[in-house]
């Protein structure tokens, strides 16, 4: 949920970015001295992953080489946030490029963080330690969506988590059925396994429109490249 406006108004959830064209060169075809965008983009036709965000890549130039794909991929984002989801063990299924590194959060300080999900239909639960900001502290389990700009939590936990009305702002959420009106705070701290973010942004929606779900979006992981592995049902948390 990013802000919009001096009105403390905001989005729910990011919109899927658009594919480059469908007239890029194969991988093959390409020089030995290309652009990262194109590189990359012709990767993900041979290997047949999705790729968004290209736009936000720097101009840069890459060399392609024949080996491990996804090797070669984290290698060329290495100085870039970014979600990849695997659809098997090493086998990349989509990669969501979110920016360079530090140009959207602070630097957090923890180690890679495997993470064991629970499967929730086709999505992956994980349970998570958060901090309100006088300390009080509530494990909850949360759907991961990288869709939602921030972590959402239903408004009843406003008082358990100790937002008072002076900690929270009016917003506004965008979602597939229309819009509806959020309280935006800041948690002290989020953690997960070992991977911990300070200064998280959190919007807490009417119980009803939630339908029992607790998202854990963007506000807390832009903090790290975000590998989710569909088939071991693990969440990886690397620090940038």
């Amino acid at each position: 949920m990013s802000p919009r406006g001096s009105g403390g108004w905001a989005r729910f959830l990011l919109l899927a970015l658009p594919m480059w064209g469908l007239g890029s060169p194969s991988l093959k075809a390409l020089e030995d001295s290309t652009t990262l965008q194109e590189a990359l983009l012709a990767l993900s036709r041979q290997s047949g992953f999705r790729v968004e965000g290209l736009e936000r890549l720097e101009p840069t130039m890459v060399n392609p080489a024949a080996g491990d794909t996804l090797r070669q991929v984290r290698r060329w984002l290495e100085g870039y946030n970014y979600t990849m989801t695997l659809a098997q063990p090493g086998v990349i299924e989509s990669i969501r490029i979110l920016g360079v590194h530090g140009a959207t959060r602070p630097r957090p300080a923890s180690a890679i963080s495997p993470i064991t999900t629970r499967r929730k239909d086709s999505h992956h639960e994980v349970d998570a330690r958060l901090t309100g900001p006088e300390g009080a502290v509530k494990t909850l389990t949360l759907l991961i969506d990288t869709g939602a700009s921030l972590l959402v939590l239903p408004s009843s936990m406003k008082n358990e988590l100790g937002f008072t009305p002076n900690r929270l702002r009016p917003g506004i959420s965008q979602t597939a059925s229309g819009t509806e009106p959020v309280e935006m705070g800041t948690l002290s701290r989020v953690r997960l396994g070992e991977a911990e973010a300070a200064d998280v942004e959190v919007a807490f929606m009417p119980d009803e429109k939630l339908n029992g779900q607790q998202l854990l979006g963007m506000s807390f992981l832009r903090h790290f490249r975000v590998t989710l592995d569909d088939a071991a049902n693990e969440l990886i948390l690397t620090p940038p």
